[in-house]
């Protein structure tokens, strides 16, 4: 699988309060690189991705967010082929997110068409699969 995947994405972190988020990340010198309202389970979620230094940092509020220190929800790889990587992941029986153990998911706030999957790993961390 490794030979699909062209490096870090972005880095996934819940947050309760996004204008304290907003405020922090800025006083870094990271950028706005999109903010928008988004539904999650018919959640209304702010949505507000940083681009730092080449990294991007999505962050998403959260009624309910991790409550620990340094909590990350995931890590997304940049991949070359989703489709490819997607049959992989179900032909080696890695255990996939709920929402994508039928089909790659589509998002609806990156810019653009990217196309997405979660795995699970053995400690319960979440690796995400992103192409576009």
């Amino acid at each position: 699988m490794k030979e699909f995947v062209k490096g870090l994405h972005h880095a996934g972190i819940p947050v309760k309060d996004m204008d304290a988020t907003i405020k922090f990340y800025e006083s870094l010198g990271a950028s706005v690189y999109l903010s928008k309202e988004d539904m999650d389970d018919n959640e209304p979620i702010r949505v507000v991705i940083f681009e730092f230094g080449g990294v991007y940092i999505e962050t998403y509020e959260r009624k309910i967010a991790a409550g620990k220190e340094g909590a990350i929800d995931h890590l997304a790889f940049q991949v070359s082929n989703i489709d490819e990587m997607y049959r992989l992941a179900k032909e080696k029986g890695c255990h996939l997110m709920e929402e994508c153990k039928t089909e790659i998911q589509p998002t609806t706030y990156w810019p653009g068409s990217i196309r997405w999957f979660i795995i699970i790993g053995p400690n319960g961390e979440k690796l995400e699969f992103c192409e576009g």
